[in-house]
């Protein structure tokens, strides 16, 4: 059975929204489309359409999240059409579309997040155009930023995502410092020769130019996120410590007691990756920072040294990533904190440990792939807010009990149905409590500055 695609008559030919099939599509292009569960549409083949403008215009008036691939060329009339979507907006284009200026500046109108994929050696104008789009923005290609590129999208508002940027020059970097709304850049360090002679592909930041725009976008108001690097020394980590919002470095290894307690200087939220090996020496000096902490981690067993960072800041956000089965003692301890918390990619909850998190007095965020009936009881009696996220199928006899949850529910659109579903009939209607959000929403039930669950929800 195919999914219909929400579109509104307004952005076609003005009117009242209309529902259509995916197979309408046939009408205007060859390309092929389908609607996920959560609305959003994704076609592919988009350089095959027989009227490109036209059929973008079609496209564009898609409700909900649009993903177009195959785009051999974006001509500035088809720009100027996908302009019109309202929501995320990503295209894929191929290794040799070039984005011109006045495309560029056509998708500048586009309102809502901007995903180009692809893109590579765009001119400073083109930079000034997408730099007047309202919304978050990432562009994915090899790619470098003069100073005069940097100036135009400094005066871009809201978060700006450029993974492939390996290379900034101070100059570039102090420009870019003025924006606002965080920065995540790729950048990674020239390739050092090891004792063979071949190039080792070892990223860091050593020199003095590289110090230099490190300070600089420290500068920049926003969280800031740097995963690429792995390597820095203690007097670059310090530079960044400055930096005014969130600092994400989880490509870094930090596991020197010296570079723990540069990072604890830090006063914003800091995400890492915490490495096998943690000595004591580097979980304590770090065990000082204050500002919120978001941990990932791969362990068979949690050492007790990742339980030192978890009883650090006692009242800032605690993200942790890595609990495959959360013990009960474990959830104790984090439920002992005074601060909002959330756990990433927990396998298995187990009534012990629901019960132990129930007790938790803030704000807590659960991102599980199975909540059983045992355990979701166990949640009603944490007072809220309350987050759930479940990557497997929801169980009716489940959603019947979190439908009885009387705090503050938050949870993504299907679990959300189905939590509707069985409250239907009730005294209360689960509706009014809980709030809709879609799978990269932004925000988790503390309010923090995560951006969504993976890729930069991870970071912050």
């Amino acid at each position: 059975m195919e999914s219909p695609l929400n579109l509104s008559r307004s952005s076609v030919s003005g009117g009242a929204p209309v529902t259509l099939s995916p197979s309408a599509l046939h009408f205007v292009t060859p390309a092929s489309a389908s609607v996920a569960e959560d609305g959003s549409l994704s076609v592919q083949g988009f350089g095959y359409c027989y009227q490109p403008a036209l059929t973008a215009r079609f496209l564009a008036a898609h409700q909900g999240p649009l993903e177009i691939s195959g785009l051999w060329e974006i001509s500035p009339e088809v720009a100027a059409a996908f302009a019109q979507h309202s929501g995320v907006l990503t295209l894929f284009t191929t290794k040799r579309t070039r984005l011109c200026d006045a495309s560029a500046e056509a998708l500048g109108e586009h309102e809502g997040e901007l995903v180009l994929c692809s893109c590579h050696d765009l001119s400073d104008r083109a930079w000034g155009g997408l730099a007047r789009h309202r919304g978050d923005i990432r562009v994915a290609g090899p790619m470098a930023l003069s100073e005069s590129g940097a100036q135009a999208l400094a005066t871009h508002q809201g978060f700006l995502d450029l993974p492939w940027m390996w290379r900034l020059s101070p100059a570039a970097a102090e420009a870019l410092s003025k924006h606002k709304g965080g920065l995540s850049l790729g950048l990674s360090c020239r390739q050092s020769k090891d004792s063979t002679g071949r190039s080792a592909a070892v990223r860091s930041f050593f020199g003095k130019a590289e110090l230099k725009t490190l300070g600089y976008l420290a500068q920049a108001e926003g969280s800031l996120c740097l995963d690429n690097i792995e390597q820095l020394e203690v007097e670059a980590i310090e530079a960044l410590s400055a930096a005014k919002g969130a600092l994400s470095l989880l490509g870094l290894d930090w596991n020197y007691a010296a570079m723990a307690g540069a990072l604890a200087k830090h006063r914003g939220h800091l995400s890492l990756s915490v490495p096998q090996s943690l000595s004591w020496a580097s979980a304590n000096a770090l065990s000082a920072h204050e500002g919120g902490l978001s941990l990932f981690f791969d362990f068979v067993k949690i050492p007790d040294q990742v339980e030192a960072l978890m009883l650090g800041d006692d009242s800032g956000f605690l993200r942790l990533s890595g609990f495959k089965n959360l013990s009960q003692r474990h959830a104790c301890v984090l439920a002992a904190r005074n601060g909002p918390l959330e756990l990433l990619d927990c396998f298995y909850l187990s009534q012990t440990a629901a019960q132990a998190l129930a007790k938790h007095r803030f704000a807590l965020s659960l991102h599980l792939d199975h909540l059983s009936p045992q355990a979701a009881r166990e949640l009603l009696a944490h007072p809220g807010p309350l987050a759930v996220d479940i990557d497997g199928d929801l169980s009716d006899v489940t959603a019947q009990i979190l439908s009885q949850f009387t705090g503050q529910l938050t949870c993504p659109h299907k679990i959300m149905t189905k939590i509707s579903k069985s409250s239907a009939g009730g005294k209360e209607q689960v509706g009014n409590r809980v709030t809709r959000y879609p799978v990269d929403h932004a925000d988790c039930a503390g309010g923090c500055c995560c951006r969504s669950r993976e890729g930069r929800a991870n970071r912050f």
